[in-house]
Order: structure tokens, then sequence, then C-alpha cells
């Protein structure tokens, strides 16, 4: 596959119709970079979790790793700079360079759609959510989803065992 060696992917073996079984663990996060999508609690428990089951990746496709900057320099909105926290969770956990891979910027639906179908499980932590089209996504191609039990989550993936608990505020 020509675009999973385009992103530094670990290459995957096909087997059946579909499915594809690759050489890592594939956990996919992918979201805008926004403080509500909660990427710090993201990849601190997918340190905790890398640190322990080797052979782990996980697959961060966002817009962009940097905040924005308006015309003045200023952040547009609140935003994290994702490259330093992936690179403070890499020396954290002693990950190696195939533990984490951050992909940036615009993919076409073809794009988008192997880079689903190169996931073991798709992982949303964010903690302000409408509908949640990405997980949603993610389920129709036969990737299994962790969520946060609220929102629209709740109804959605009800039926799985995908959903987290989370801390209630009033």
């Amino acid at each position: 596959k020509p675009l999973i060696k385009k992103w530094g992917l670990p290459v995957p073996v096909q087997q059946g119709l579909g499915s594809v079984i690759p050489e890592r663990f594939i956990v996919g996060a992918f979201n805008a970079n926004n403080v509500r999508k909660r990427w710090d609690i993201l990849l601190e428990g997918f340190g905790m979790f890398a640190s322990v089951a080797r052979n782990t990746t996980l697959l961060i496709k966002v817009p962009s790793l940097l905040p924005s900057k308006d015309k003045n320099g200023l952040t547009q909105c609140a935003e994290y700079n994702l490259n330093e926290l992936i690179k403070q969770t890499k020396i954290k956990y002693n990950l190696d360079e195939q533990s984490i891979i951050a992909i940036e910027g615009e993919v076409t639906t073809p794009e988008l759609n192997e880079l689903y179908n190169c996931c073991n499980v798709g992982l949303t932590t964010t903690s302000g959510e409408g509908f949640g089209l990405t997980p949603c996504e993610m389920a129709l191609c036969n990737v299994p989803q962790i969520v946060p039990d609220y929102s629209s989550f709740t109804e959605l993936f009800q039926d799985t065992k995908g959903l987290m608990p989370v801390d209630k505020y009033p």
C-alpha cells in the first residue's frame, strides 16, 4: 500500500476481505487540535499502555500539530503544541520512533479510509463533543472504538464495550 509507506506506517499484511493485520497494534486518534479533545490525557494514557504493550503505534491525524495563529501572531483558540506533547510522551515512557506517528493537514477521502482501516482500535478522549463523526466513520470501517460515556457516544456506542466512564461535572 503506497499511502502507508508515504506516512511511515508499519506495512500491514492483507488477510481476507479488507481485514488488515499490521506488524504493530495501531491505535487511531483522529481529531482536531483543540483542548476539549484532551490530547494530553490521550497521550498520557497511550504512553502508559505502550510502555507495557510494545509494538504499539498511536496514529494521530490532525489538521495541525501546532496552535494556529492569527495575522498578529496570537493563538486563535485553545490548542496544544502536539509536537511537544508527543516528544515529552516518547521521552517519559521511553517509546521508539514508530510508537507515535502524527499526520497533519488535509487528506483525501480514499486516504482517510485507508488510514482508518490501518487501525486496530480508535480512541477518543474528548471532553466536549457534539455528534462525534470520526468514531462513527471508523466504526463503519469495522474498527472498534473506545469513547467517553457521554454525549452522543452514550447512545451511538451503547451496545459496545468501548464506553469509558468519565467524571461528570455540574
